[in-house]
């Protein structure tokens, strides 16, 4: 019986193990995508933001590319949005699961039931997703149409 319940223990520290090895790698990975992600998508909106003004000062004259700029303000916005938004995300999932290993520990969850929890705490990221998205869309709307408009010769 003794050496029973040892093997039993040893199997839950490797199943604690392998919860938090997982946790760790799944954070670290999350957080370089959204930083990625987040570079990415804020040098284009800024660098259109800064581009424009640019061009509007070296023309002299009335801003007539506002159109261009809503567009790269609103991509700009948005990611800073994403970044806000993911990353109390993130921080609201790595304490769920960190809940989840303390009660692992304590026995008052399975693996499979930890697994569930993690699957189930991944639904939740779509308002940062669309933020992404949108930030996305509107720097590729402010390109399009900047170039249009300078071709015209505004």
């Amino acid at each position: 019986m003794d050496a029973m319940s040892e093997g039993s223990h040893s199997t839950n520290r490797a199943d604690r193990q392998l919860l938090v090895d997982v946790l760790e790698v799944v954070t670290d990975a999350t957080r370089q995508h959204q930083a990625s992600l987040t570079n990415w998508l804020f040098a284009v909106n800024a660098g259109g933001i800064g581009g424009l003004l640019t061009y509007i000062a070296a023309k002299g004259g009335q801003p007539k590319l506002v159109c261009e700029l809503i567009c790269f303000t609103i991509g700009l916005a948005s990611i800073v949005l994403y970044r806000v938004t993911m990353y109390y995300w993130l921080l609201c999932r790595y304490r769920r699961l960190h809940k989840s290993i303390r009660e692992f520990d304590l026995y008052k969850l399975s693996r499979s039931d930890c697994e569930s929890r993690s699957k189930e705490a991944l639904k939740c990221i779509w308002p940062g997703e669309a933020l992404a998205w949108l930030s996305g869309i509107a720097a590729i709307a402010g390109v399009i149409v900047s170039v249009i408009g300078i071709w015209k010769g505004s």
